[in-house]
């Protein structure tokens, strides 16, 4: 599972940085590998705590090597004689009565794991959630509203965009009246264009 978590976000990753579009697939990604980062330092901390503590780091230890995808290394089968066997399954049965709820203590981890983890990105998280980004700017809204206004309708009739439309038949081309035309820009711009002015892009994705 920690191979096609790993395959996965690479992949995303990849895509993301190639076209920022695909930020929002990348976000389960970041969330996954976030929450898996967070129990894996909660019990990197637990063992230095119980090792300056002077108590058994073995449940640790164990946990973090299961963690970090180095299962293997610790069930790898050995020969144990009759009395280490009984001293492991000890130990095993003392692994499993560990877990036990303590609120006090999951209280300060989520503190502790929450300025590790999110504290230093909200500051810019909220400066992003402030900003219209990817809107279109004054400059663009002036110059769509002076398109809408200060050029011939493609159709003859501004409220033709507001109408509904039939979807054509498989294979059969739109017939444009002769007013129609196009209005050339970056294909980025092309929703504006049709959203706002009203006018037929040359290219729109």
């Amino acid at each position: 599972e920690k191979s096609l978590l790993v395959v996965w976000s690479l992949v995303i990753l990849a895509a993301t940085l190639g076209q920022r579009r695909f930020a929002y697939y990348f976000a389960v990604n970041v969330a996954l590998l976030t929450g898996y980062l967070s129990v894996l330092v909660y019990y990197v901390i637990r063992y230095f705590t119980d090792y300056l503590g002077d108590k058994n780091t073995d449940y640790m230890s164990w946990r973090i090597l299961e963690l970090a995808g180095f299962k293997e290394l610790i069930t790898r089968p050995v020969e144990l004689s009759s009395r280490a066997e009984r001293k492991r399954a000890k130990l095993r049965k003392g692994w499993e009565a560990l877990p036990t709820i303590n609120y006090t203590s999951i209280f300060l981890w989520v503190i502790v794991i929450f300025f590790l983890v999110f504290f230093w990105n909200i500051h810019w998280a909220t400066n992003t959630a402030k900003q219209a980004r990817f809107a279109p700017t004054d400059a663009w809204m002036s110059s769509l509203s002076w398109l809408k206004e200060n050029t011939p309708d493609p159709f003859g009739n501004p409220n033709f965009y507001y109408e509904l439309h039939e979807p054509l038949p498989p294979g059969e081309s739109y017939n444009y009246p002769e007013s129609a035309y196009g209005v050339t820009a970056w294909w980025d711009y092309g929703y504006w264009i049709s959203r706002i002015a009203h006018r037929l892009p040359n290219a729109n994705f």
